[in-house]
């Protein structure tokens, strides 16, 4: 019971924060089936720019975050502006569970990546799912673990507030607001 009220004193705060205008660092989540509780906060997206695309095939972007090429239904390849997301995760739970999709409208494509060291190279790789442990949490930073927007279908400028859907293996879907700003 006690967690319910600190989960609706939550939501409550947070709807304020944004009725204010200031976006909410902090997004809790129950799951009603299992009462798993999760907390995601400090969510953020670097910025990306459509006017800093590169020409086809280079490797260079405005988002910080390099380009992919893509091969389109016709076999021909283009670039497209990239950004990522981070968050921390906490599960307060007693069982883990875990992030299996996201979804926003900033993108035409989105997956969740992992950055590993492969020969002594570092390479960027999706994944099926991160797990955020029981009783601990994750970090989606740098470096690491992340959400990839791929083919960016507009500005996403410094200081805004992008929605964003998260879609987690127990828990269910979790909305959040993460904050355009430079790492």
């Amino acid at each position: 019971m006690r967690n319910t009220i600190i989960v609706i004193l939550l939501a409550i705060s947070s709807l304020i924060l944004v009725a204010c205008g200031a976006a909410p660092t902090t997004t809790p989540a129950v799951a009603p089936a299992t009462g798993m509780a999760l907390e995601i906060r400090d969510a953020w997206v670097r910025p990306a720019s459509l006017a800093a695309m590169p020409m086809e095939g280079t490797a260079q972007s405005g988002s910080g975050h390099g380009t992919m090429d893509q091969t389109t239904e016709h076999g021909a390849m283009s670039a497209g502006t990239t950004t990522a997301g981070y968050m921390v995760i906490t599960n307060s739970g007693s069982e883990p569970d875990y992030l299996v999709a996201a979804a926003a409208d900033i993108a035409e494509t989105i997956e969740l990546h992992n950055v590993l060291m492969e020969d002594n190279v570092m390479r960027m790789r999706p994944v099926e799912k991160i797990e955020v442990p029981a009783g601990g949490e994750v970090e989606l930073r740098p470096g690491g673990f992340h959400v990839m927007f791929i083919d960016v279908t507009r500005d996403v400028k410094e200081g805004e507030s992008i929605p964003v859907t998260l879609t987690f293996e127990r828990a269910g879907t979790v909305e959040v607001n993460a904050v355009v700003r430079q790492p």
